[in-house]
C-alpha cells in the first residue's frame, strides 16, 4: 500500500502511549491512500486525514509560487478517533501550539496541537504536514482545529504559543470570531514546545533500496519518541499552574457531559419532593430543580443548583436552599449516590421532620453541609462525625410546625464530631438541643473561624481556651442562662470581630486588655452579670459598630473615649449603675442609629450635641436624674421613630423644636 506525501504520526508507538495515556491504539500497520480532489480512504482504523480540496475550512488551501508556477501546498490535518474523544470528553482548556521542520528530502514542516486530558497528562490532538509555517497555513490549521476541538463563544481556551512565523497573528484571526473566548498566553523564554514534547525520528530507507532523492518516493512513517515526554509533561505543569493563578478564568468552560448515573440520581431526587411555596422563606426562594428535566439530562451540569468537576464531569455541589422543596428525605434517598458531592446545601426547605439520613456517610468527600431551617428532626448520627474532610458543618435553627426545636445532640456525639472533624471552620449548631457542657476539646479546633451555639441549653463553665483561638471571628453562645464564663485577659490581638453571649451568666469585669480585639465590631453582652467600670480602652475598638452592654451591674462614668467609636450605630447602656453626665463627645457618634442609656443613674443637663446625632431612630434617656431644661436641638432629629425623657428631672416648657420629629411614634 502507498503512503502519501503526508501520513499518520502517531500510528506507531501507540502501544506505548496507549500504555503512558490510557488511549486507545491503532493498529501499526495503519495507513492512508490520497486520491487528488477526494477524501483519503483509510484501508484500516486509524487517523483521519481531511483532505484540502474538499474538507469545509476557513479557506480552500493556501498557495505558493514556486518558480513562477502557483503551486498548491500540499497539507492535511489528522486526529486519532481515540484523541477527538479525549477532546470531547475530557481535555483541560490549555492548548499548545508550535511548529518544526522535518528532516531528509520532503523539505516540509510540522504544525502540532497539544493538550492536557483530565489526569493531567499531555496528549498530541492534531497535527498537519505544509510546506511552509506561515500566518497563511497556521490561519488554515486553526480554523479546523476550531472545528474539532468544538471552541465555541461560551467556551474559554488558553493557548501556549512563541508567537513565531505568523502564529500570533493567526490567533488574532481566531480571537475576531470567537472573542469572549479565546485567551492569548505568550511562554516567554520556555523549551520550545514541538521540541521538548514531540520528537520525530524518521526511519532509515527500507530496505527495498527506494531512491532517497525523489520527493515522490514513499517515506517511512514518523515515529514518536515518548522517551522525551518528562520534559513536556513538566512545562505543562508550569503552566498550568500558571493559568490558574494568573490569567484568568483559564480552565472556566461549561462542562458538556454529565455522567448518566447521577443525572438520573438527581431526577430521581426531584420526584421524591413536591414543590410548596410555603416550604421555604427565604429572600429571593425559587425552585431551582424546575430547571431539571429528562430530556436534558446530559446537560445536568447546567441545571440550576448543580455545580460538576469540569475536569471529570461528576456532580461536586449541589446548592437547593430555599428551593420550595417539601417531603421526607429518607436514607434510600438517590441524592446519597453522588458520592462526589463536595458541597451539598439543602437549607430553607421542608423536609416534614425527617431524621438526617446516616447513609450521609456515603459522601465522604463533603467540604460543605448546610441542612439548617429545614424541619428536621430527632437525634443528629453520629455518622456526621465520619465526613472528616467537612470544614463547613451548619445543622441549626430546625424546628418543628410549633416553633419548638426539633434537632438533639447528645454529648456522646458532640464529642465524637470535636474529635473527628478536625478540619472545621464553621460549626454552627445554635437551636439545636445539646443540654451540655461545650467540650473543652474545641479549642483543639485550629482553623475554627466560627461558632455559633445560641440557644442549645449549654451549661456549666464556658471554656476561656475558646476565646482564645487565633482563627476565631464569629462567637455565639446567647440564650443559654446556664451557661457560666467570663472574659478573660487578652494576651495578644484576636481576629474576633462578633461576639455575643447574651442572656448567659457571663460575669467579672470587662477587661482593660479588651482593646487587644481590635478587629471587633459586634459586641452583645446585655442580661448577663458584668460588672465593674466600663474600660476606656473600649475606645481602641475603632471598627465597634455595635455595642450592647444593657441590664448588667456595670457602674462608674460613661468613658468619653466612646466617642472615638466613629462607626458605632448602636449603643445600649441601659439598666446599669452609671453615674454622671453624658459625655457631650457623644454627639460626634453621627452614624448612630440607637442610643439608649436608660434606667442608670445619669445626672446633668441632657447635652445640645445630642441633636446632631441626625440618624437616629430611638432615643431613650427615661429613668435617670438629668435636670434642666430640653435642649432645642433634639428638634434636628427628625428621624426619630421613638423618643423617651420620662422619668427624670426635666424642667421647663417642651421646645416648639419638636414638633419637626414628624416620624415620632411613640
Amino acid at each position: 500500500m502507498t503512503r502519501g506525501p503526508c501520513v499518520s504520526i502517531l500510528t506507531a508507538r501507540l502501544g506505548s502511549l496507549s500504555a503512558r495515556f490510557g488511549v486507545s491504539t491503532v493498529p501499526k500497520s495503519s495507513s492512508v491512500v490520497e486520491t487528488p480532489g477526494t477524501a483519503p480512504v483509510a484501508d484500516a482504523p486509524g487517523p483521519v486525514p481531511v483532505s484540502v480540496a474538499d474538507a469545509p475550512g476557513p479557506t480552500s488551501g493556501p498557495t505558493s509560487d514556486k518558480h513562477g508556477d502557483t503551486e498548491k501546498i500540499q497539507k492535511d490535518v489528522h486526529m486519532l478517533p481515540s484523541f477527538q474523544r479525549g477532546v470531547d470528553e475530557g481535555m483541560q482548556a490549555l492548548i499548545g501550539l508550535d511548529g518544526c521542520h522535518t528532516k531528509g528530502h520532503h523539505h516540509r514542516q510540522l504544525l502540532t496541537a497539544i493538550g492536557i486530558d483530565a489526569n493531567n497528562k499531555i496528549f498530541p490532538i492534531a497535527y498537519a504536514m505544509v510546506e511552509r509555517e506561515s500566518e497563511e497555513t497556521w490561519t488554515w490549521f486553526l480554523g479546523y482545529l476550531q472545528q474539532d476541538v468544538k471552541i465555541e463563544r461560551d467556551s474559554s481556551y488558553v493557548f501556549i504559543t512563541d508567537k513565531q512565523k505568523g502564529l500570533d497573528n493567526a490567533l488574532k484571526v481566531g480571537d475576531n470570531q470567537t472573542r469572549k473566548t479565546i485567551y492569548i498566553v505568550v511562554a516567554v523564554s520556555v523549551v520550545s514546545i514541538s521540541g521538548a514534547i514531540i520528537i520525530f525520528i524518521f526511519n532509515k530507507r527500507r530496505a527495498n533500496g527506494r531512491d532517497q532523492s525523489s520527493p515522490s518516493e514513499d517515506y517511512d512513517l514518523p515515529l514518536l519518541d515518548f522517551n522525551s515526554i518528562s520534559v513536556a509533561t513538566n512545562f505543562f505543569n508550569v503552566a498550568n499552574k500558571l493559568g490558574q493563578g494568573g490569567f484568568g478564568p483559564v480552565y472556566k468552560r461549561p462542562s458538556s457531559f454529565c455522567h448518566d448515573d447521577e443525572s438520573s440520581a438527581l431526577l430521581q431526587f426531584k420526584q421524591s419532593f413536591v414543590i410548596d411555596e410555603f416550604a421555604s422563606v427565604g429572600e429571593g426562594a425559587y425552585p431551582r430543580v424546575l430547571s431539571w428535566k429528562p430530556t436534558a439530562a446530559k446537560e445536568c451540569c447546567s441545571w440550576e443548583g448543580v455545580e460538576c468537576d469540569e475536569k471529570t464531569g461528576h456532580v461536586i455541589s449541589l446548592d437547593l436552599s430555599s428551593s420550595y422543596l417539601s417531603g421526607s428525605l429518607d436514607s434510600n434517598s438517590t441524592l446519597f449516590h453522588l458520592v462526589h458531592l463536595q458541597r451539598l446545601n439543602l437549607a430553607d426547605n421542608d423536609f416534614n421532620q425527617s431524621q438526617i439520613p446516616t447513609t450521609i456517610r456515603n459522601l465522604p468527600m463533603l467540604h460543605y453541609l448546610d441542612l439548617s431551617g429545614s424541619f428536621f428532626s430527632g437525634q443528629i448520627p453520629s455518622e456526621i462525625s465520619q465526613l472528616s474532610k467537612l470544614s463547613s458543618l451548619d445543622l441549626s435553627s430546625n424546628t418543628d410546625s410549633t416553633g419548638e426545636r426539633s434537632l438533639m445532640l447528645n454529648q456522646y456525639n458532640l464529642k465524637r464530631l470535636v474529635q473527628n472533624l478536625t478540619s472545621l471552620e464553621k460549626l454552627h449548631l445554635s437551636s439545636v438541643l445539646i443540654s451540655a457542657p461545650v467540650l473543652d476539646s474545641v479549642a483543639n479546633l485550629p482553623f475554627l473561624t466560627s461558632l455559633l451555639l445560641e440557644y442549645c441549653d449549654m451549661r456549666g463553665d464556658f471554656p476561656v481556651s475558646i476565646l482564645k483561638l487565633q482563627s476565631l471571628k464569629f462567637l455565639n453562645v446567647e440564650s443559654n442562662p446556664d451557661l457560666f464564663g467570663f472574659l478573660p485577659a487578652f494576651e495578644q490581638t484576636s481576629p474576633l470581630m462578633s461576639l455575643r453571649v447574651f442572656r448567659t451568666r457571663f460575669t467579672g469585669s470587662l477587661p482593660f486588655s479588651i482593646k487587644k480585639l481590635d478587629s471587633l465590631n459586634e459586641l452583645v453582652a446585655s442580661r448577663c452579670n458584668f460588672s465593674g467600670l466600663l474600660p476606656s480602652s473600649l475606645g481602641n475598638l475603632r471598627r465597634q459598630v455595635y455595642l450592647d452592654l444593657s441590664n448588667n451591674t456595670i457602674s462608674g462614668s460613661i468613658p468619653a473615649s466612646l466617642a472615638t467609636l466613629t462607626q458605632l450605630s448602636h449603643l445600649s447602656l441601659d439598666n446599669n449603675h452609671f453615674r454622671g453626665y453624658i459625655p457631650s463627645s457623644l454627639g460626634n457618634l453621627i452614624q448612630l442609629t440607637t442610643l439608649s442609656l436608660a434606667t442608670n443613674q445619669l445626672t446633668g443637663p441632657i447635652p445640645s450635641s445630642l441633636g446632631k446625632l441626625i440618624q437616629l431612630t430611638e432615643l431613650d434617656l427615661s429613668g435617670n436624674d438629668f435636670g434642666g431644661y430640653i435642649p432645642s436641638s433634639i428638634g434636628n432629629l427628625n428621624q426619630l421613630l421613638r423618643l423617651s425623657l420620662s422619668s427624670n428631672q426635666l424642667t421647663g416648657p417642651i421646645p416648639y423644636s419638636v414638633g419637626n420629629l414628624s416620624n415620632l411614634i411613640e
